[in-house]
């Protein structure tokens, strides 16, 4: 007898927990990426996850997910491809542009303006790499233009300029970057609809393009098509533009708003627009900014976060459709850690990594699988479906892509065995009963299905139980009259019945040799030279 080939019950039970065991040392990390980063564009909306790969959702009209199907639109977050090098991304109003983890560049979706940077004026719906540079540093994407930092700290655009703001001393749109002056001296950017600002390292704050509602800031509604300093001050740090207004933070946490206001987006107590910056309230706490269309939203250094403006769709995030123009504090949460906002939608992170819409879901921006606007902060649960090892079974419903919920919802997995696996167990699952695993999906989370290898596919029929990996093995160590039972299984080799004995062969049986179902096949040559074979149940192929 071959030992080698020889495994009883208690062993085979042994060496499936062993190799369970050793594919979890080895890959440890089992849960949900958390959400990093996330951009609003004008109804679409992109995020980074953990993981570095980028998931995209609403409008494609013109490819801006990436994903390769436009103009199919998305109302759930989808993985855009498969490369998990992302490093950041940046949504326009029908574009998104992102950077990889080395510092290359890549676009997608319209491109009538050239604001993808390709060189032409055609859209494309998956990422194309912008030149060869290896050396982007920071992007942002506004309404039909893009501006954007090197390493080196030198300030490039390219895109729609109709009122100049590209910066580039003309009206002329580009289809590639072009370096905005020779300055190597900025650190900050954002682009509006229509309008650019950006910070020095000195602290002073520039600014060009569409001035018709004051949204520069230098006093007058003159459109500018070279940077024009605002004002004086040397201690500006952080900046956000918006449709029409711009949306700025002082170093001493001052928060001062100017531009459009028809709405209230600059939280001064009225609509009146402002050419010039006018401070805030008094407060001196604020830490984050986000301009979008017509509303504003910002976060204070307590990790609260407050909002105005525009509010027609619930884009504000306090359970009704009221405009503001005063900052309102939504909710009463702690933990807000980022925002994004686009047209008429919030995207926002919290400091655990959870993501949470509201507004305008038209075009199924928001993430939530409908297209029906909300009105309130609401969380997108992800669950995260995987099999170990991988092609060893299947899970029902099918959540490897990510299934999304926007409320507490209670989701039963099935776990289903491949020919050749049996299911062993689950990780991280909230209440697992054999191969059923009941999901509380009160945050993102992944349950993983274990399966492990079928016992050897030939055994004797017992007691006591002997299993065997060929079947030439197991007939050499029968006796006549004995019952061979083999799984659903292939065997590449011969099988050459040459001694004078009989036996029974049931063929095709489950892992547990308690259902027959398959084929036993056999890829070789099967010589009957004496004794007797006889068939019972299932079906033995020879090929």
């Amino acid at each position: 007898m071959n030992n080698n080939l020889l495994i009883t019950k208690k062993n085979k039970y042994l060496l499936t927990i062993f190799m369970l065991l050793m594919f979890m040392a080895a890959f440890p990390a089992l849960l949900s990426a958390a959400w990093t980063n996330a951009a609003s564009g004008g109804s679409h909306t992109i995020a980074l996850k953990s993981d570095n790969t980028i998931w995209s959702w609403g409008a494609n009209s013109f490819g801006q997910l990436g994903i390769g199907d436009a103009p199919n639109h998305r109302n759930s977050p989808e993985k855009m491809g498969s490369d998990s090098d992302w490093g950041s991304v940046t949504a326009g109003g029908t574009f998104t542009l992102a950077l990889k983890t080395d510092n290359t560049l890549w676009a997608w979706g319209y491109n009538f303006f050239g604001q993808l940077g390709t060189g032409n004026t055609f859209n494309t719906d998956v990422p194309v790499k912008i030149g060869n540079d290896t050396d982007w540093l920071l992007i942002n994407a506004g309404g039909g233009h893009t501006v954007a930092l090197k390493s080196n700290n030198s300030l490039w655009a390219w895109g729609f300029n109709s009122s100049g703001q590209l910066g580039l001393g003309d009206a002329t749109i580009r289809k590639s970057p072009v370096q905005v002056g020779l300055d190597a001296d900025w650190t900050s950017i954002a682009a509006g609809g229509g309008h650019t600002v950006a910070l020095k390292s000195n602290g002073t704050l520039w600014a060009w393009g569409s001035n018709s509602d004051g949204q520069l800031g230098t006093g007058n509604t003159v459109n500018r098509d070279i940077p024009v300093q605002v004002g004086v001050d040397t201690d500006w740090s952080s900046i956000a533009a918006g449709g029409g207004h711009t949306i700025a933070l002082k170093s001493n946490k001052t928060l001062w708003a100017w531009g459009s206001n028809s709405d209230g987006q600059l939280g001064l107590g009225d609509t009146n627009n402002r050419t010039s910056p006018v401070q805030v309230g008094l407060d001196m706490d604020w830490s984050s900014i986000a301009a979008g269309g017509g509303h504003t939203i910002a976060l204070k250094s307590n990790g609260t976060l407050w909002a105005w403006g525009g509010n027609n769709v619930g884009q504000l995030g306090l359970g009704d459709k009221l405009d503001r123009n005063l900052p309102v504090q939504i909710g009463s949460d702690l933990d807000w850690a980022s925002i994004s906002l686009g047209n008429t939608h919030t995207i926002a992170i919290k400091s655990g990594g959870a993501l949470w819409v509201w507004g305008g879901n038209y075009f199924g921006q928001l993430g939530t699988g409908d297209t029906i606007d909300i009105n309130a902060p609401t969380e997108i649960i992800h669950l995260t479906t995987l099999i170990s090892p991988p092609g060893t079974g299947s899970i029902t419903p099918d959540c490897s892509g990510g299934c999304i919920y926007d409320d507490i919802t209670m989701v039963i997995l099935t776990a289903n065995e491949d020919s050749g696996y049996l299911f062993s167990s689950w990780n991280g699952c909230d209440s697992p009963v054999n191969n059923i695993c009941t999901m509380t999906m009160d945050s993102d989370k992944t349950a993983t299905a274990l399966f492990g290898p079928c016992m050897l596919p030939a055994m004797i029929e017992g007691p006591p139980e002997v299993y065997y990996k060929y079947l030439q093995d197991i007939y050499d160590n029968a006796s006549t009259g004995d019952t061979i039972m083999s799984q659903d299984y292939v065997y590449n080799e011969n099988f050459d019945l040459d001694l004078n004995k009989s036996i029974i062969l049931k063929a095709g049986y489950d892992c547990d040799y308690t259902v027959i179902s398959g084929t036993t096949t056999i890829f070789g040559d099967m010589i009957i030279s004496d004794g007797k074979l006889t068939i019972i149940d299932g079906t033995l192929e020879v090929q």
